[in-house]
């Protein structure tokens, strides 16, 4: 993630995996996957981390509630 001075990055609301790789090409370190405010299941969430890893980005969650059951779930 610290290829830079500064880390650029954002966040992703509704997202693909494509759209990820694109990010990768246009130089991001990191994405903000929002489960808080996007509709993402366990397998969509998986895919764009794995997609984000694949491009050479950091990827971070941000889990849409404190509930334990949500947090393990960002976690596995």
């Amino acid at each position: 993630m610290f290829k830079k001075e500064k880390p650029l990055g954002t966040f992703l609301v509704m997202a693909t995996q494509s759209h990820i790789e694109c990010m990768g090409e246009l130089g991001l370190d990191y994405v903000i996957i929002d489960t808080e405010h996007g509709s993402y299941d366990t397998e969509n969430m998986i895919n764009l981390i794995r997609g984000a890893e694949r491009a050479g980005i950091t990827p971070f969650v941000r889990v849409a509630n404190t509930d334990h059951k949500e947090i393990q779930r960002c976690l596995d």
